[in-house]
């Protein structure tokens, strides 16, 4: 919406699979934007040859484009390797091989596939954040001519009241509610959270979590949840958007195991929420120790203690609210837009038309 409202065309390619039905409600309809539905799933499978040919169609039956646009390593991979006219440019939102436990031989083949898309089949890499430029740089050795980094955006939203968000969740005004959201896949390391929440309530129970998400391991995460005795402790709300649910928590726990720079991180800054994250990619950009919540080590009791500082402490969650409302002003969705646009122009070298490709998930 903001490359519209600066005169372009987009035209967005998406994953039926695993796109979020509020954002496309957003989009469809409006002036400048079409958008067009490419099944694509995230593993690798001979399906990715379906998925192949649909952008390959897309890009000759909608295009010519000036600006390919490929977000995560999936569509990153498929539609750099499509032979039609149009710059590269490819955002990937944290590398698979930013994940310290990628088996080597899985760590080689996508840092090769990565290496080599980059240097012959792409213009510009947009890293999210410095840690993820950094590792674009001294271990995938993309050329610093074609690196650029620009961190994610957001804008500030209303709140919904928080006695109304408590009281569709069941959750009492004295609870302390203890938010995760994303994807519940390997990478967003969901089950973490749940080991910790189970700690931290067996010295506070009026600590309580909701976990906003879906996907492959929802049902690994509910069995889970019985099997710590949390089944009326955590709520698990699926295909509903965070914004909706911020206003009744009073900070968010993310425990990935890599990350480049989530919007989560970020639009939880902008609306005061302290956070409490695992120490991956650039979250200490977003992130500041004392300031806006806490970093600590991928482990339960780690995490635990983190969130019981926080539970105890009002105080302290006033403070870092504050500190994350006043961070959040570094990354707005205005900053990122004319960054990227700013990319764009420099891959083509003349103001023209734009294309963006398929969307990444939460």
């Amino acid at each position: 919406m903001g490359l519209v409202s600066r005169g372009h065309e987009v035209c967005l390619a998406y994953s039926p699979v695993r796109a979020e039905a509020g954002f496309l409600q957003r989009l469809r309809g409006l002036p400048g934007v079409t958008v067009m539905p490419v099944v694509m799933h995230r593993e690798v499978s001979v399906e990715d040859f379906s998925a192949y040919s649909g952008l390959w169609r897309l890009a000759v039956e909608q295009g010519p484009f000036d600006i390919l646009h490929s977000h995560s390593s999936k569509a990153g991979a498929l539609l750099r390797s499509i032979p039609v006219p149009g710059a590269r440019v490819y955002t990937p939102h944290a590398f698979r091989t930013m994940d310290p436990h990628t088996p080597p031989l899985a760590a080689l083949v996508f840092g090769g596939v990565e290496t080599l898309l980059a240097r012959v089949a792409t213009d510009c890499v947009i890293a999210v954040s410095a840690e993820e430029a950094r590792h674009a740089r001294t271990r995938l050795r993309v050329p610093a001519s074609k690196l650029a980094t620009i961190v994610n955006g957001v804008s500030s939203p209303g709140l919904r009241p928080r006695a109304l968000v408590r009281s569709e969740l069941g959750i009492d005004a004295s609870d302390v509610l203890v938010g995760f959201v994303g994807r519940l896949c390997y990478q967003k390391y969901p089950e973490l959270f749940l080991e910790a929440i189970s700690r931290a309530r067996k010295i506070n129970p009026a600590i309580k979590g909701l976990m906003l998400g879906d996907g492959e391991l929802f049902g690994a995460v509910e069995e889970l949840c019985i099997s710590l005795g949390l089944e009326e402790a955590v709520k698990l709300v699926r295909g509903q958007s965070a914004m909706d649910y911020f206003g009744g928590m009073d900070c968010l726990c993310m425990t990935s195991r890599y990350e480049a720079m989530p919007y989560v991180l970020l639009e939880a800054l902008s609306v005061g929420l302290p956070i409490v994250s695992t120490r991956v990619g650039g979250t200490d950009e977003a992130v500041v120790p004392g300031v806006t919540g806490f970093l600590v080590e991928s482990e339960a009791e780690a995490v635990a203690e983190a969130v019981l500082d926080l539970a105890g402490d009002a105080l302290l969650r006033r403070r870092l609210s504050m500190g994350a409302v006043e961070r959040a002003a570094a990354y707005t969705t205005e900053s990122m837009v004319a960054k990227t646009e700013e990319v764009y122009l420099k891959s083509i070298g003349s103001k023209m038309v734009l294309s963006a490709s398929s969307r990444p998930a939460a």
